[in-house]
């Protein structure tokens, strides 16, 4: 199990360009349940998400040692801003702009992000603490739908999932270019390269093969969401990479989020 592994490494994780991304990614799942499920039954599940009681370990890691980020700054709020309008520039299943935002800002860590004097900060932390910061609420949400609408639910956050991943791939990259971020160490300063222990077992021209032994997400998601952790960390591998280029396939049998002794990744490229 991961547990066993994963020593507890930090890297630099800067608060304001990640709750941007949060936020932006709350717009995508909100307008995408409002269409599929409509305005009563998304805002149900929306609001068993936001309702969900305190939470210590969120309250710790935000009230911990932040401080000012060296980095460009980002305007968190006009970011937010930005992405409602475009989903919302007029209502959505009888939701405008107003509520729209209300509604994304209701779930963590916003509202705990808003006793902070300045978002551009940035905090030394492990691979676990940033995944709760971060992806706490979305876990909250996936797990609403599957209360309230089981494989239905299940197969809209797959969706929802894949649609992100397609609208954020940041562009296509080479093969060549894309298997090389596997053939050396991920950097250490990186949630990837702190949260990650991993064993290159082959590496060719067309094909990585990597063997996990520990793996801060499987920790993560085992201990606090495990309905939903395969499904957020582990289900939109191959997907992710297909955004990126779409001759990139994966083959795996084995996840430490499933309990097994590892992940065992092979990435390779079709031929052109």
């Amino acid at each position: 199990m991961s547990e066993q592994h994963l020593p507890e490494r930090v890297f630099p994780l800067r608060l304001a360009p990640e709750l941007s991304v949060c936020s932006e990614r709350y717009v995508h799942w909100l307008r995408y349940l409002l269409e599929r499920l409509g305005r009563e039954a998304a805002l149900a599940a929306w609001q068993q998400a936001m309702d969900h009681p305190g939470d210590a370990l969120l309250d710790e890691i935000v009230g911990g040692d932040w401080r000012a980020d060296p980095g460009a700054p980002v305007d968190v709020a006009a970011r937010r801003e930005a992405a409602l309008a475009a989903a919302f520039g007029r209502p959505v299943e009888g939701v405008a702009l107003d509520e729209a935002r209300a509604l994304v800002e209701g779930l963590p860590p916003l509202p705990q992000v808003r006793r902070l004097a300045d978002l551009n900060v940035r905090q030394e932390m492990t691979t676990y603490r940033s995944l709760h910061l971060l992806f706490h609420g979305l876990a909250l949400l996936v797990e609403a739908l599957l209360d309230r609408h089981g494989k239905q639910g299940e197969l809209l956050a797959y969706n929802a999932l894949a649609g992100w991943a397609a609208a954020n791939s940041g562009g296509e990259m080479g093969v060549d270019e894309f298997l090389a971020l596997f053939k050396t160490p991920f950097d250490p300063a990186t949630r990837m390269g702190a949260g990650l222990d991993y064993t290159l077992v082959r590496a060719t021209a067309g094909e990585v093969v990597l063997q996990v032994q520990g793996c801060a997400w499987a920790r993560y998601y085992r201990q606090r969401h495990p309905r939903v952790g395969y499904m957020l960390a582990c289900s939109m591998d191959e997907t992710n990479y297909r955004a990126v280029n779409p001759r990139i396939r994966m083959q795996r049998t084995i996840t430490l989020m499933e309990d097994g002794p590892g992940c065992d990744f092979r990435i390779y490229a079709l031929d052109e």
